[in-house]
């Protein structure tokens, strides 16, 4: 392999004057020493590899280890037109205004949308609430 080819021992000696004059580890700049080592020795190193041999040479510039990718949450599948929680309106409520349709999971959040027709100024003359539940019909397509 081409990374066995470099002396490692030229390498740490070449990254022991390149980092004397850096005192904090924000100010190692990987890429700027990566290309002074190609530079030098006409081929660089595998940046882990790297960043192994600055460690070994100068510890106290050691950056600290990357933490633990968070786990994620998937996101729930809705069919489309569908608002979040409302589970195929499976007791819920669904609310007409003239044209205009909403649901609500509970009565709660009906009276809350009726309340805020009110304060609105709006018209209750065309509400109209309806209970959704859910119905066992199933139905058969025969194709001949």
């Amino acid at each position: 392999m081409a990374a066995n080819a470099l002396d490692f021992d030229k390498v740490k000696d070449f990254l022991g004057k390149h980092l004397t004059n850096i005192s904090e580890a924000s100010k190692v700049k990987f890429r700027e020493i990566q290309k002074a080592v190609k530079h030098e020795f006409g081929q660089g190193l595998f940046m882990p590899k790297l960043s192994q041999l600055i460690n070994s040479v100068r510890p106290d510039l050691a950056k600290p280890a990357r933490k633990k990718a968070k786990r994620r949450r998937k996101a729930g599948k809705r069919g489309p037109g569908r608002p979040p929680g409302v589970k195929r309106g499976a007791g819920a409520f669904l609310v007409k205004v003239g044209r205009k349709l909403s649901l609500a999971k509970s009565k709660d959040r009906v009276q809350a949308i009726i309340d805020k027709m009110v304060a609105a100024g709006a018209s209750l003359g065309r509400l109209k609430v309806f209970a959704l539940s859910k119905v066992g019909v199933s139905t058969r397509v025969t194709i001949e």
